[in-house]
């Protein structure tokens, strides 16, 4: 068990990087509102998890409205940029729950760059040390694991 995690319920974005219970901050697990489009039963997991109830008409035909999905996105986009700016944070983790690129790698490609230059004109290599690395789990991948069992 962790003794050095703790949660703030609190929404994430009211939280400002010089309150000073964050001052020790270094890790943030981002886990942004998403399409929910790589989970296995997202009915399931949508009503589990409280999530968006509007998405399951969407997922029900496979694809999600692209309004639906660019509003994710500028949302991620958001929540990502905010968590770059704890200056003190080593690693942000950002997880969903989407098979889409752009509610994944674009996000963070995106993030990064802003990052990398606002830091240049700051003069700040900070952000800079901040790399992108993608881990993709499938259901398809999980269930051949369990059989192999």
């Amino acid at each position: 068990m962790c003794s050095d995690v703790t949660l703030i319920p609190e929404d994430f974005q009211s939280l400002d990087s010089r309150d000073k219970r964050l001052q020790k901050l270094r890790v943030i697990l981002l886990t942004p509102k998403c399409s929910v489009s790589a989970v296995s039963n997202p009915v399931e997991f949508i009503l589990h998890e409280k999530g968006d109830t509007e998405l399951l008409q969407d997922l029900s035909q496979s694809s999600i409205a692209r309004s639906k999905l660019e509003a994710l996105v500028a949302q991620q986009r958001k929540d990502i940029d905010h968590a770059l700016k704890f200056s003190k944070v080593l690693a942000v983790v950002y997880s969903t729950c989407s098979s889409y690129t752009e509610e994944n790698e674009e996000v963070v490609s995106r993030a990064l760059e802003q990052a990398k230059a606002g830091s240049e004109q700051e003069g700040e290599p900070k952000q800079s040390n901040f790399r992108q690395v993608s881990v993709k789990v499938s259901a398809r991948l999980s269930l051949e694991l369990k059989e192999k069992r």
